[in-house]
């Protein structure tokens, strides 16, 4: 409000000054007067304006990440008895392979039943896996969620030849002795697959980092841009990082991306006020050499 009645006043000011009746000295004193304020006025709440900045980022980008598919979330279950709840949802059971016969749109999909295949037959499940028992395979399939990808909340779980696709993580492990192979980012994502378990059997991925928590977890032959050791006795063997074979153990480290946000945003927020103090300037320049 402080800078709208600033810039309100030194408008107002600008038109009487343009006026040919009013070309008196207080005029222009004035004009002079309100650059300064406005001036002081940005680099007083410099750090206000960083905030609103930053979070009109954040929210763009969770807004973008969440136009996939409708806009009413369902959710689609099957439980801990094997119904399939709608029983409308576009998935077929035989014996303990459920599979997905065409696109499931924006749901969260709950797996409740215990030693089952869900295999998407290459049909994409616009929405969060969550697999919430223990011995579940989900393959083939192509996840888009806008969030969150597969959660596992299960032991011995395999996640295997899925295709994650414009999530703000892949994939989160938080029960151990799972498999993780031969699955694929193929853009969108953030980042990110985080281990929180141990024993599990990592191998053969393409994704955008992995960020390893657990303990006694064999990493092989991944292929990402990042990759976070931050758990104590795991296996590392011939992962692709950043284009490098790496054959030792990875030193902790931590995501960039929030970093690399923040820094851009600063600098755009510092150009944007320098190009508006330059411009103010500049027109009080004019206006003093120009009184009429």
């Amino acid at each position: 409000m402080f800078l709208e009645i600033k810039l309100t006043a030194l408008l107002n000011a600008r038109k009487v000054k343009l006026h040919k009746a009013t070309g008196t000295n207080s005029k222009l004193v004035d004009m002079n007067k309100l650059a300064f304020d406005f001036s002081s006025a940005v680099q007083k709440h410099r750090t206000l304006i960083l905030v609103i900045f930053l979070c009109a980022v954040l929210g763009y980008s969770l807004i973008g990440f969440s136009s996939a598919g409708p806009s009413d979330t369902q959710n689609v279950t099957i439980d801990m008895n094997g119904r399939i709840e709608p029983s409308t949802a576009p998935i077929v059971a035989n014996g303990s392979i459920f599979t997905l016969t065409q696109d499931l749109p924006n749901c969260t999909l709950h797996i409740q039943y215990s030693g089952i295949t869900f295999d998407g037959t290459n049909h994409t499940v616009y929405g969060t896996i969550k697999i919430e028992n223990d011995h579940v395979t989900v393959e083939n399939t192509v996840i888009n969620s806008g969030g969150l990808g597969i959660l596992v909340n299960g032991i011995s779980s395999v996640i295997s030849n899925n295709i994650f696709f414009n999530n703000l993580a892949d994939i989160q492990l938080n029960k151990g002795y799972a498999t993780v192979t031969d699955n694929n980012d193929t853009g969108g994502a953030y980042m990110a697959f985080y281990v929180v378990s141990d024993y599990n059997n990592l191998t053969r991925n393409s994704l955008k980092e992995m960020s390893v928590g657990g303990n006694h977890n064999t990493v092989a032959e991944n292929t990402v841009q990042y990759l976070e050791n931050e758990g104590k006795d795991n296996i590392y063997l011939n992962n692709i990082v950043n284009g490098t074979l790496q054959t030792s153990i990875p030193k902790q480290t931590n995501p960039v991306l929030l970093w690399t946000a923040i820094g851009t945003a600063l600098v755009i927020t510092v150009v944007v006020a320098s190009v508006l103090l330059v411009y103010f300037r500049r027109r009080q320049g004019k206006l003093a050499s120009n009184p009429n």
